[in-house]
């Protein structure tokens, strides 16, 4: 049977002389906070304060909760190791260690390190602090006189266990552009509470569009948390490296991304006829591929076509002159598509409307008597320009007229007063520079009429009206916008006729 003695009971058995009480000097131990993770060993040292006392001997108990601290061992400080003082230690119960610092002398000990106290936390407690207390504190002189000493404990604060970041890994390695890569991202251990945040990267992106979330979080008891690298497009073959960070650690991984290939390629409009100098906006369209980039190319050196598809053609040919636009994938040069373009030399000048003079409206004058802008939407299926404008006028249209010509989308591109108006029959005005228009492109002329009394005719068969290469536009070509001044016409009304015509000559 183990015994063991108590301090006083030890000190009796190797000091002897008189025993002497020092009134009031008291000695102190104490440990210092501290802070662990779970499942690690740390140290706490024991502080010993004499206070002006001269103790020989100290004994205390160390008291601690053995959920969170399954182990302790105690070996002596430098303070007891100077004074030639041994550190002996039982447990007489569970969460009990009691010690003692003495030796075969009677030199006293002296401030400082008296003892090292290596406890082990618990890799599963559930505590966030735990406190370690010394009790039952007492010293003895070297004359074996008994000494007041008190003790101090400390709390422990418990920190779950650092985890750090083990590998990075994306599935496929290897992508067509769009499309994406599973990435997983793996702890070396649990997560703490609130999760462990890894900061997300790419690097070398192009010629590739690659996204990522900034971050990710996994989640506290969690070892992996996934997200997904998105690759919307790639002009070329191309790689590209995902990183993932922890603290000091970097993991990468490395994605090859290769563009879609070409499916198709198509040129809008497929065929069209220019005059002399007329241009042509040509579109092309690349299927399937994410760089839809194209170069265009003609077959003869008749006109010259630019880095965007506008074509122009020579300012002069004397032959009709057939060219042929091409559009080439720059993803996939085996890809392309071509549209037809006629160049007619120039013809007469003859202007060209849609009525006669001998055309006649059913209604000259409508008893209307607001000011109103009244139009027609036409077209050519040639290039050519707009000289003037014409409408029919009936006795009670008075005041001034100005004509108008507009693009589709309410554009004025130009205007002209009459003058010389007969009281009534059609009436002409020219611009003083005729306006060049494209071809297959919409158009409308106008004119303004101040007293109202307009010409009109409603319903009209519109598609009784031919006056090639001109056409009217729509279902409803006949638009008007009341007004005090003059407005971009846009209104339609049970398919009228305003009598409102253009005067056109192709290729000028």
């Amino acid at each position: 049977m183990t015994i063991f003695f108590t301090f006083r009971n030890y000190i009796a058995a190797y000091l002897f002389g008189c025993a002497v009480i020092a009134f009031g000097q008291t000695a102190s131990i104490s440990l210092a906070p501290a802070s662990a993770s779970k499942g690690s060993s740390f140290r706490l040292p024991l502080t010993y304060a004499s206070n002006g006392t001269q103790a020989a001997g100290v004994q205390w108990t160390f008291s601690f909760a053995p959920a969170d601290f399954p182990s302790v061992s105690v070996a002596a400080g430098p303070a007891a190791s100077s004074a030639g003082k041994a550190v002996s230690c039982n447990s007489p119960s569970s969460g009990q260690y009691i010690c003692i610092a003495t030796g075969l002398n009677t030199s006293a000990i002296a401030d400082g390190v008296l003892a090292n106290a290596d406890f082990t936390l618990s890799s599963t407690t559930t505590s966030t602090s735990s406190t370690i207390q010394v009790l039952t504190a007492s010293a003895t002189s070297g004359s074996g006189a008994p000494i007041a000493a008190t003790g101090s404990g400390a709390t422990v604060t418990i920190n779950d266990p650092p985890v750090s970041l083990s590998n990075l890994s994306c599935t496929p390695t290897s992508v067509t552009a769009p499309g994406s890569s599973q990435c997983t991202i793996t702890l070396g251990g649990p997560a703490p509470s609130g999760g462990s945040t890894i900061m997300i990267g790419v690097t070398s992106t192009a010629p590739a569009t690659v996204s990522t979330p900034v971050s990710i979080t996994v989640a506290a008891g969690a070892t992996t948390a996934q997200f997904a690298a998105q690759i919307s497009s790639a002009t070329s073959s191309t790689s590209v490296q995902i990183s993932a960070s922890l603290g000091s650690v970097t993991k990468t991984c490395t994605i090859s991304i290769s563009p879609a290939p070409v499916t198709a390629v198509s040129v809008t409009p497929a065929t069209v006829t220019l005059g002399p100098g007329a241009t042509q906006q040509f579109t092309a369209t690349v299927s399937g591929a994410s760089n839809t980039s194209v170069t265009w190319s003609l077959s003869s050196a008749t006109g010259t076509i630019s880095s965007t598809g506008l074509y122009t053609a020579p300012s002069s040919v004397s032959t009709q002159q057939t060219v042929t636009v091409r559009a080439t994938s720059v993803a996939d040069t085996t890809k392309y598509a071509t549209a037809t373009v006629v160049v007619n030399p120039p013809i007469a000048a003859t202007p060209i409307s849609f009525w006669p003079a001998t055309a006649r409206p059913g209604t000259a004058a409508w008893p209307d008597n607001q000011s109103v802008e009244l139009g027609l939407k036409f077209s050519s299926s040639v290039a050519g320009s707009v000289t003037g404008v014409r409408f029919y006028k009936g006795t009670k249209n008075t005041g001034t007229h100005v004509g108008h010509l507009w693009s589709a989308t309410g554009s004025l591109l130009a205007s002209v007063t009459f003058t010389n108006e007969t009281a009534s029959g059609w009436q002409k005005a020219n611009f003083s520079t005729p306006v060049k228009i494209n071809a297959n492109t919409v158009y409308i002329i106008s004119y303004f009429a101040p007293k109202g009394y307009y010409a009109v005719d409603r319903p009209f068969a519109w598609t009784q009206l031919s006056a090639a290469p001109l056409s009217v536009s729509g279902a409803s070509p006949g638009v008007y916008a009341y007004g005090a001044t003059s407005k971009f016409p846009q209104n339609t009304y049970d398919n009228s006729n305003y009598w409102v015509d253009v005067v056109f000559v192709v290729g000028q």
